[in-house]
């Protein structure tokens, strides 16, 4: 099945995740539990994703996942043109949800080589 978000956050400022997801345990048929991979293209950066949410009533659950984020010519609040990786969690509930992650720099660069971010966003 498909899965598409809007999401507004550091340090990709707007971004369009795009991917597909799989229910692999559905109790009721508002509740499930799914797997997921996404690609996120970003005005300040972009990033792909893979991961495991659970979800009940009203859509309220959580997801986590492991990411591969790559920044762009202009992120919020990390230098450009650098690759992390990391762990992500989300709250949702309804269509909304919240997102925050840690992200460790792949290779020497500028700037800490830690990156914590957050965003919210909507998911359709």
């Amino acid at each position: 099945m498909l899965a598409a978000g809007l999401h507004v956050g550091a340090p990709q400022k707007v971004s369009v995740a795009l991917g597909l997801q799989r229910a692999i345990k559905e109790s009721t048929p508002a509740a499930q539990q799914l797997v997921f991979g996404l690609v996120e293209p970003g005005l300040g950066a972009g990033r792909a994703s893979i991961g495991y949410g659970s979800f009940g009533d009203f859509g309220a659950g959580f997801t986590v996942r492991g990411s591969v984020l790559r920044t762009f010519s202009k992120p919020r609040n990390v230098a450009p043109n650098q690759t992390f990786v990391g762990l992500e969690g989300a709250g949702h509930f309804f269509l909304f949800n919240v997102r925050a992650g840690a992200f460790r720099r792949t290779s020497t660069g500028t700037g800490s080589a830690t990156l914590y971010t957050i965003d919210w966003g909507l998911l359709f």
